[in-house]
């Protein structure tokens, strides 16, 4: 009776074992690219040729396909065998018996259900025929497993096995005979997920996991969500005379970062496209080389972490008719960006300005303004005819320099008046990592990282001003002088301070008159920094200097100015033409070491001073 009950037993576990393998479930999430659930979108999907019933994903993105059957693996080519093994279920102790064509290896590994690797991996080489491989699972728990046969490195077989303590063992007698491969695993290959909704449109989803049988988890499948189609503006839809070149404009979308525009002949955007560029995140565009008495479609689509959005409904607009050749040059343009005083302006800016009237070609100038009102002809660094472009990049300014700028406007009858010049000031140099600026006595000092060394990007302007005919004194106060005894030359410049003063009349340490954490740097500090800019003044000096072998090109933001010094006849001497920064060292008792820089040369020259002459303190991080 015990015998009946134990083949009645094993009959139905090898029946649950031939039927679960065409069940199974096929799960997984829709998620965006922020990692939020996606839900309300329908998928489908195949697997060989098969499609399956819809489902739709849950409000937090998760599907689920059931039933997932009736699959069917391709097979093993000609001459190529693997059994089912035997006996199953077993214990602990199953064979598998493999044909080959021709010699060859064969690996074997076994997984649970998990996918967690159970025993060594077998790899083993046979001739060609019949053989067959022992898998024992000693020590393992009750349950289903997966067993990998690969052969030659070329094939896949998936068994499932089931290994239950008491079911049969495999014994030298029972053996396991091999036939053609009908496999017991399921294992297939899913072709596609298609998801469809009204938020993305259609979205193809391959290359996934493999379906074994075994419940499949997907994880999270990321659909980008494209920006809203954008909005167009101007010229508004079915406008006529239009000027040529015109200005097409559309409204900011959120989270956008780029647009692509279309411009054609026809509606249906065929080619040749007049225009069809990514513009960038700009929110107009200024189309050239249309006709006259022409119309033109024009679309937009917008772009946000490599998804983009459906086109706009295309907008039409007339040009205007061909006008009569105008006997007089063109009006003066009107600067656009970047605005008139603008600072913080990057060292390669694209300068733009508003077309004008019958112009051909507009001429771009660029200079370092003087900071007077004028435009300074001597310092100019930029000056093109440009085309009839009306925006130019201009490349290689220097940091924390003002520059001043205008445009002209041609055709065939002249030349207009320049534009009025607008000013912007440049970027400064690199700021020390964790400092950009220092706070002290009231006033803001930015900093400037050269190599390993942090600085102050401007000279220290600290304490009362004294006139230049009065001796600076040791009186708890403070002491400076402003050039030409001017207190907005202070602010300029910064002050001028006598060795003894700038020491603090102590050379206990070499803090002086600088902030907490920073000191009046010493002869080694200098030289340094002189090794840093490969001894190159001009790297050094702002670039508003006269023009010489010393002009400066402040490529390392350290914004020197010429300032001059105040003399020992108490005279303020040197203006523009050279600058001096005290030291902490002196050597003698009437003189200290100093760093020199000069209009006329790109020295730095290291050498000392008398005491009794103001200078400037540029102080340097401890």
């Amino acid at each position: 009776m015990k015998e009946c009950f134990l083949i009645l037993t094993l009959l139905l576990l090898q029946t649950l074992i031939l039927s679960a393998q065409d069940i199974g479930t096929i799960t997984g999430k829709l998620v965006d690219q922020n990692g939020n659930g996606l839900g309300n979108l329908q998928l489908k999907l195949y697997i060989s040729s098969r499609d399956y019933p819809p489902v739709t994903s849950m409000p937090n993105g998760s599907f689920t396909f059931n039933n997932i059957s009736n699959v069917k693996d391709e097979q093993l080519p000609t001459g190529y065998i693997v059994s089912d093994n035997f006996p199953n279920p077993f214990n602990p102790k199953t064979r598998i018996g493999i044909t080959l064509p021709n010699s060859g290896s064969v690996r074997v590994n076994v997984y649970n259900l998990l996918g967690q690797s159970v025993r060594d991996e077998i790899e083993k080489y046979f001739s060609a025929g019949e053989s067959y491989i022992d898998l024992e699972l000693n020590g393992l728990p009750n349950g289903f497993y997966l067993a990998r046969i690969t052969l030659n490195e070329k094939y896949s077989v998936f068994k499932k096995l089931m290994l239950i303590y008491g079911s049969q063992h495999l014994s030298p007698s029972n053996g396991a005979s091999n036939f053609r491969l009908n496999k017991s695993t399921l294992h297939a290959k899913i072709d596609s997920l298609v998801v469809t909704g009204t938020s993305i449109s259609r979205k193809v989803f391959t290359n996934l996991s493999d379906f074994t049988g075994s419940p499949l988890n997907l994880g999270n499948l990321i659909i980008g969500i494209p920006p809203r189609v954008p909005e167009l503006n101007t010229p508004v839809n079915g406008a006529t005379n239009i000027s040529i070149p015109p200005t097409l404009s559309w409204l900011a979308g959120s989270g956008v970062t780029s647009y692509t525009l279309q411009v054609s002949t026809n509606s249906s955007f065929s080619d040749p496209l007049i225009f069809n560029q990514n513009v960038s995140y700009v929110f107009n565009q200024q189309i050239t080389g249309l006709n006259y008495s022409t119309t033109y479609y024009w679309r937009v689509s917008a772009t946000n972490n490599n998804v983009t959005s459906n086109w706009s409904l295309p907008w039409s607009f007339t040009t205007q008719e061909v006008p009569p050749p105008p006997p007089f040059p063109p009006n003066a343009p009107l600067l656009s960006s970047p605005a008139n005083n603008s600072t913080n302006i990057s060292l390669s800016p694209t300068l733009s300005w508003n077309a004008s009237n019958y112009a051909t070609s507009y001429t771009l100038q660029v200079s370092i303004s003087d900071n007077a009102n004028n435009f300074n002809e001597n310092r100019i660094v930029y000056n093109q005819n440009v085309g009839n472009n009306t925006s130019q990049q201009i490349t290689d300014l220097y940091y924390s320099t003002k520059y001043s700028w205008r445009v002209s406007a041609t055709n065939t009858y002249g030349t207009s008046p320049y534009s009025l010049q607008w000013l912007f000031t440049t970027t400064r140099g690199p700021s020390c990592p964790g400092t950009p600026t220092v706070y002290y006595e009231g006033t803001t000092y930015n900093t400037v990282q050269i190599g390993n060394q942090c600085w102050l990007a401007e000279n220290l302007n600290v304490g009362t001003m004294v006139q230049g005919s009065q001796n600076q004194s040791d009186n708890g106060t403070i002491e400076k002088y402003c050039v030409n005894n001017d207190q907005n030359n202070c602010a300029a410049y910064g002050g001028l301070y006598l060795w003894d003063e700038a020491m603090q009349y102590s050379t206990a340490n070499n803090k002086g008159i600088c902030p907490t954490g920073w000191h009046i740097p010493t002869q080694t500090d200098f030289q340094t920094l002189s090794a840093t800019v490969n001894g190159n003044s001009n790297l050094l000096k702002a670039a508003i200097q006269p023009t010489s072998n010393g002009t400066g090109t402040n490529a390392s933001g350290f914004s020197a100015l010429l300032v001059g010094m105040r003399w020992t006849t108490s005279e303020f001497q040197d203006l523009g033409s050279t600058t001096t920064f005290w030291s902490s060292r002196a050597d003698q008792p009437l003189f200290a070491f100093t760093m020199v820089l000069t209009a006329n040369n790109n020295t730095i020259t290291l050498e000392e001073g008398g005491k009794n002459t103001g200078f400037s303190v540029r102080c340097i991080k401890d």
